[in-house]
């Protein structure tokens, strides 16, 4: 009985050994990224921080960082630990002061540091298919920020999140380790209103993070305690079957056709109500290409 106690002990000891030594090696890894990588724009490209403000919402940098780009708490709990985003701003505290344009462009599209190692719970896998002249109006928006006095408390890394980091099982905390890096980028999209430049803002949006990589729901519940499951875009009731003037309706104002209501804290439509007419058809016309409704077409 000692004995198959002692052994059961020791086997739980070497397993925990183990979860520790590779969630310590995945967020201490240092990543080697190209020291001056081929996205730079033309010099003949304007960068326009009024768009890089749509991205930045678009992107939900807002979401995570808060309003003003200084950062916010994530979690604060034994089991997950303490996460606090980053203060973007240049302020006491915050990176905009020291990041140049090669380390933004490795912490958004990469999920990487300036001192190469990997950033927790930036969703780089998302944001990885950013164009480079996307990339450069959200880093003239970022450089333009005022500056904000906020130094964000040093993160914690609880037993749950090293337990599920270093088994697999949270891979989008370390979302450098899924991306690879040595692809390259488009040098732009081209905006016209359609379902191809809609299925690249349904990508930035990480829409498929939450309501599945077909947009037909997920069963898994939103983080947020007490969160609904995301349900289909794409079925007869989806997004997807109501008309276009509906569809901009909801994401400028959170109201359903049917007169209910999205809740911001599960469905960040104040985010997506800054994108233009434009934006906000194309995404629905994807959508719409996913499973042609049988509503109208307007």
């Amino acid at each position: 009985m000692r004995r198959g106690l002692a052994v059961a002990a020791g086997v739980l000891a070497l397993l925990l050994a183990g979860i520790y030594t590779s969630s310590e090696w995945q967020l201490e890894q240092r990543h080697e990224l190209p020291p001056e990588p081929p996205w730079a724009p033309p010099a003949s490209c304007s960068a326009e921080a009024e768009r890089g403000a749509r991205l930045a919402r678009l992107a939900l940098c807002i979401t995570c960082h808060g309003d003003d780009l200084a950062g916010t708490l994530q979690s604060e709990s034994h089991l997950l630990g303490r996460l606090y985003s980053s203060n973007l701003t240049p302020g006491v505290g915050g990176v905009g002061s020291e990041y140049e344009d090669e380390d933004w462009e490795h912490a958004i599209r990469h999920g990487v540091g300036a001192d190469g190692r990997t950033l927790l719970l930036m969703p780089s896998h998302i944001l990885n298919g950013m164009s480079n002249a996307d990339l450069w109006d959200l880093i003239a928006f970022l450089r333009g920020l005022p500056p904000v006095d906020h130094q964000p408390p040093a993160t914690r890394v609880g037993p749950l999140l090293r337990m599920g980091i270093g088994l697999g099982l949270s891979r989008d905390m370390v979302s450098s380790r899924q991306i690879d890096h040595s692809v390259p980028h488009s040098a732009d999209v081209p905006v016209r209103e359609g379902p191809s430049y809609g299925e690249y803002l349904v990508g930035l949006a990480g829409c498929r993070v939450c309501h599945g990589m077909e947009l037909r729901g997920s069963p898994r519940p939103m983080e947020l305690l007490g969160g609904p499951p995301p349900p289909s875009l794409v079925d007869a009731e989806g997004a997807s079957s109501w008309s276009g003037e509906a569809f901009l309706h909801a994401m400028r104002t959170g109201v359903l056709p049917d007169g209910g209501t999205l809740d911001p804290r599960f469905m960040p439509w104040p985010n997506y109500s800054a994108l233009t007419d434009l934006q906000l058809r194309s995404i629905h016309r994807y959508l719409r290409q996913q499973s042609p409704p049988s509503g109208p077409s307007s």
